[in-house]
């Protein structure tokens, strides 16, 4: 199977991913920053919005970005629109300081749509280090008349960290 980002510049006129020598970067087809930037993808950040759009759109930010080991494989499924998903655990861990430190493990569920769906099952396993960068969406689900609250982040990035298996 050819690596996906080889196929990168026949699938859009807009890049939606690229390798750099660090590992693999796996954008969200339709993310708001690539329609706003267009096809010259700035490499840093700019300095600030350079369109009245961008302008509009810096008023509020929900950004998550996490870098931490998967907990499992991906649990994919299918919606009634055709439309991947996949679920994946992703711990963060932190220390804090003083005398006594103390290590805690925080889980994460990270939900990847589409194209990043595909690639996180094909290539994502247990294990394996991801940068994850995406949005706070909030929900809710019934079980025995109780409305349980959750919070899931969902990725517009995935950076794949850990390195490639020799063949």
């Amino acid at each position: 199977m050819a690596a996906p980002w080889s196929r990168c510049a026949r699938i859009s006129p807009i890049p939606l991913c690229r390798r750099p020598s660090a590992g693999l970067i796996f954008r969200a087809q339709g993310s708001p920053a690539w329609e706003r930037t267009g096809p010259a993808v700035r490499a840093w950040p700019s300095l600030g919005p350079t369109t009245t759009e961008e302008w509009t759109v810096s008023r509020s930010v929900n950004k998550i970005i996490l870098v931490g080991n998967v907990g499992s494989d991906p649990d994919v499924r299918v919606t009634s629109a055709g439309v991947k998903i996949a679920r994946v655990s992703l711990a963060t861990n932190w220390r804090t300081g003083g005398e006594q430190p103390e290590e805690r493990t925080d889980w994460h569920r990270v939900n990847l749509w589409g194209r990043l769906a595909q690639v996180a099952e094909d290539y994502v396993s247990k294990g394996d280090k991801l940068y994850v960068e995406g949005y706070l969406q909030y929900d809710s689900y019934e079980r025995d008349g109780v409305t349980i609250p959750t919070a899931e982040i969902r990725a517009r990035e995935m950076i794949m960290l850990t390195p490639k298996a020799e063949d």
